[in-house]
């Protein structure tokens, strides 16, 4: 075990000059070959106060933000940059460029124009999701303690910089490599560096005598946990430094979450399609003795109305409102890849303190071995030992202050700690009785965290003398004491005293949540130390009221309805936890609880059979939970789990997804879970699985749809070159129709919000699935429905004007339409008859939208000829539409017939 040296016990001699520090990588020093204070100085740092405000900000600038992984680059200049790559928009925008000098006309420089209005609108849609992404990536960062100017703070870890002091205690993960300055009992899991499967004990004394280790005992690395003890550390490496990074050379894919590299490498096929296409059209363009030049120019066209890069954009930006729509509700997404995993959720099991938390938290009445009393401020002196303490045995930390906020922050902004102690801080500053008093002549030595990361045991020195505080449960405090405190008196306890606290205790706890504390003085100088608790004596309990959210029993009755399977698990009592279920909806009778009792007495067989039926299970172990949630899983269920303590941690990596509370979990369990739950309970769990499910839909919608504009119009030129012999459309008509039209029918379905009436039941639709396999899916109907509608386009202009320039324009409403129709039946299996795609409000804008732009180009005379287009009469216009639309129809009858006749099979096989 190492000891807690101090300064003094480290040698004054340097082992490089002051000189030689700024010419560490000359000297080829490494930071386990130095002493802490070395390490610190070679930043222009202090290991006892830390970096300035101005040091913080310099050493920014030259490391920037500590970010370990989980980066995802997209942003404007990441989107030019990748768009670039793509030739065809690039070679169409040069062509173009060619064709003005040349040739002249205004279409061609408009289609310059276009290309470039696009690319920016792309750079724009990712600016968004990035902002996003980055947004939630710090929200859901590892806190890290840090002493900065002398002050202890906590801040969000991608925010050290070298040079910063670290404080690091049991379940926190490490955020930095970092050399330890001074080390108690303390050790880590290093399996991601090391590769060791077991914990490895430090030493702050210890230095190197070799360059060739990879892992050293006086350092500390990102990515690691801490498994027990305490130390302090100097920041030496950051971000891309870290040794967890330093040898991984990764592609602008492999930082990708697994659907944007699904959407990416689709659109990479789709665009060498384009290319293989702009081929055929111009073999189409000699065989038929069309202008070359022409076809050429309108067959770059064609390839770069594929729309690759929006498709890539629109999938980022739509996943982007998502996930902003989920943090309003209570959900911060940690892992990127776990959508379609929550989204295919049946069955949800969560724990009653994570599913149901409380909605406010008071502080309102204290024991202190004489009554029960009010907590006021008349009577505050009468509790001040209890406060004092519980405050003492707390995890409060800190926030750093942002020095741009100007308002007056609330306690829960100023300080990081658990909904009761936030409480306790509350309610003391109301009376008159701050931290600092509390925290006056104390000083911590040595802490002990209980399994939800709340701070159970304190060793430390108040008034100079070592003592010992314990906080807790009444019972399990009372148990551990050998004296009670009356009246400023202590007392030993007796079976009389004992039996007094304890039904005091109980009245309590009907109305309130009691927490007790006990402090005694001691000779033992760690908390290891068998006789660190023998002159405990018991101070009292403080009781906190508390009032659950309406929300919950809401959300409970929406899975109902959707088919998801609500299963809650508790320790409270039986009737407790009864009354709980009951009244929110879990439970409709008894029935449905399972005891240990009941897993006892029944027959392994017999419990395997009826698992399924218990929604309520009370005072089960974890490893208990553990089997049901596997057999659940054997049944083909997909689970979506809420944890609250580490031990749960098996349960968490068993579980399809789960969910994790950043007020009652440590970093340990909040670094595994998929989704952290930052307000709410049950209802965030529900609204995470809701935008999930709205991710994919927006996802597969877009991708599937934003293909056809480029289909329909390669079909329609390839047939019109092999059969007629001429080129049906213009390189203006691409840009407005097949780009500009396209992109806004895009854009009603990436963007459907979810509170339109299409939307609100997405709980029970199936889950549309965003796989390599199922996007080629999508397409391949995208191409069914083009070869036709290429045909439709050709067939309408022909039998319904004569000159080629009003055929254009008739076949250009034609075109308008069957996006407008295509776009309503994309990702959806039923038709249009059952499915309610009125509903969808962004649908309803978009025809105005897009139809409004067609109907204006083509049927206003002065809007026709200021942009070079014939003008229609209503007869053809209403023609073309109507061609559109029996092809449509003919559709929609067929989707009706087999949706009939699957809803008639599915009867017969529930009669069975």
């Amino acid at each position: 075990m190492s000891e807690n040296p101090t300064n003094a016990e480290y040698p004054n001699i340097n082992t490089f000059t002051s000189a030689s520090a700024r010419r560490l990588s000359e000297e080829d020093l490494t930071f386990p070959e130095m002493y802490p204070h070395e390490v610190a100085a070679s930043f222009g740092s202090d290991i006892s106060g830390g970096l300035s405000v101005k040091q913080v900000r310099k050493l920014r600038g030259k490391y920037g933000y500590n970010i370990i992984s989980g980066e995802v680059p997209v942003g404007f200049v990441s989107s030019i940059k990748r768009q670039i790559k793509n030739l065809v928009p690039v070679f169409l925008f040069f062509s173009s460029i060619m064709f003005f000098i040349f040739r002249g006309g205004a279409e061609y420089l408009a289609m310059a124009a276009g290309i470039v209005a696009i690319t920016i609108i792309n750079a724009l849609l990712e600016h968004f999701a990035g902002k996003t992404f980055i947004k939630v990536l710090k929200l859901s960062s590892p806190r890290a303690t840090v002493i900065r100017e002398g002050k202890t703070f906590v801040t969000d870890s991608r925010a050290l910089v070298p040079g910063d002091i670290i404080v690091l205690e049991s379940d926190n993960i490490v955020p930095a490599d970092a050399r330890l300055i001074e080390c108690t009992s303390f050790t880590v899991l290093e399996t991601p560096v090391s590769g060791k499967q077991n914990a490895s004990q430090k030493d702050a004394r210890f230095l190197s005598p070799t360059k060739d280790v990879r892992v050293y005992e006086n350092m500390v690395y990102a990515g690691t946990i801490v498994t027990g003890g305490n130390a302090t550390a100097v920041v030496c490496a950051t971000g891309k430094d870290v040794l967890i990074n330093k040898h991984v050379k990764k592609s602008y894919s492999s930082h990708l979450p697994a659907y944007l590299k699904t959407v990416l490498k689709a659109g990479r096929i789709i665009s060498i399609g384009a290319v293989v296409s702009q081929i055929f059209l111009l073999f189409a363009g000699i065989i038929s003795r069309a202008n070359l030049t022409d076809t050429f120019i309108v067959a770059l066209g064609v390839g770069a109305a594929s729309l690759c890069d929006t498709v890539f954009s629109l999938t980022a930006a739509a996943t982007a409102k998502s996930i902003s729509d989920t943090l309003k509700g209570g959900g911060i997404f940690r892992n990127l890849d776990a959508f379609e995993r929550i989204a295919e959720t049946d069955t949800i099991m969560c724990g009653k303190d994570t599913a149901f938390p409380p909605k406010t938290i008071n502080l309102q009445s204290f024991y202190d071995n004489t009554e029960i009393s009010e907590y006021n401020r008349q009577n505050k002196a009468q509790a001040q030992d209890i406060i004092r303490c519980l405050l003492l045995c707390s995890s409060i930390r800190e926030k750093l202050k942002d020095p741009k906020a100007k308002k007056k922050k609330t306690k829960d902004e100023v300080y990081e700690a658990s909904p009761f102690t936030l409480a306790l801080l509350n309610a003391a500053n109301e009376t008159g009785y701050t931290l600092e008093e509390a925290r006056e002549n104390f000083f911590r030595i040595e802490t002990e965290y209980d399994s939800f990361g709340e701070m159970c045991r304190v060793l430390g020195l108040m008034d100079g003398k070592p003592c010992v505080i314990l906080r807790g449960s009444p019972e399990n405090v009372l148990s551990r004491c050998v004296g009670y405190r009356k009246e400023g008196k202590n007392y030993r306890i007796d079976e009389r005293a004992k039996e007094k606290i304890i039904a005091a205790a109980n009245e309590m706890s009907k109305t309130m949540i009691p927490i007790a504390v006990a402090m005694g003085y001691t000779g033992a100088e760690t908390l290891r130390d068998i006789t660190s608790e023998r002159k405990l004596i018991f101070l009292g309990f403080a009781g906190f009221y508390t009032s659950l959210e309406i929300k919950t029993a809401s959300a409970v009755f929406k899975c109902s309805q959707a088919g998801i399977t609500t299963v809650v698990f508790s320790d409270d009592s039986y009737y407790n936890s009864l009354n709980m279920a009951k009244n929110t909806g879990v439970i409709s009778g008894e029935e449905e609880i399972c005891t240990p009792k009941i897993l006892r007495e029944t027959e392994e067989g017999l419990f395997i059979a009826n698992n399924e039926k218990y929604r309520l299970f009370t005072g089960l172990t974890d490893d208990k939970l553990l089997y049901i949630l596997k057999l659940r899983r054997q049944n083909k269920h997909k689970i979506a789990f809420t944890a609250s303590k580490i031990e749960q941690l098996r349960l968490v990596k068993e579980a399809d997804s789960s969910f994790v509370s950043t007020k009652t979990s440590n970093d340990a369990l909040l670094h595994a879970c998929d989704v952290q739950l930052t307000g709410g309970g049950f209802d965030a769990v529900v609204e995470t699985i809701k935008q999930s499910k709205l991710i994919t839909k927006r996802i597969a919608d877009a991708c599937h749809f934003m293909t056809s504009g480029f289909l329909i119009l390669f079909f329609w030129m390839f047939f019109s070159l092999l059969i007629f012999g001429e080129i049906p459309f213009r390189l203006i008509d691409i840009l407005v129709f097949g780009m500009a039209v396209n992109i806004i029918f895009g854009f009603s379905l990436a963007f459907t919000p979810s509170f339109s009436p299409e939307n609100r039941k997405i709980l029970q639709e199936k889950n549309h699935e965003v796989s390599y396999l199922s996007l080629s899916k999508g397409i391949l109907i995208s191409l069914v429905y083009s070869v036709f509608g290429g045909l439709l386009c050709i067939f309408s202009g022909r039998i319904t004007a004569e000159s080629g320039l009003s055929r254009i324009s008739v076949s250009i409403i034609t075109y308008s339409a069957l996006l407008f129709l295509f776009s309503l039946m994309t990702g959806k299996s039923r038709s249009v008859f059952t499915n309610k795609f009125y509903r969808n409000y962004n649908s309803v804008i978009a025809f105005i939208t897009g139809m409004g732009i067609t109907l204006s180009l083509t049927c206003i005379p002065v809007v026709s000829k200021a942009f070079s287009f014939e003008t229609v009469n209503i007869r053809d216009a209403l023609a073309a539409s109507s061609v559109a639309f029996v092809y449509f129809l003919l559709i929609q009858l067929v989707l009706l017939g087999i949706e009939i006749k699957n809803k008639g099979k599915a009867k017969r096989n529930k009669r069975i």
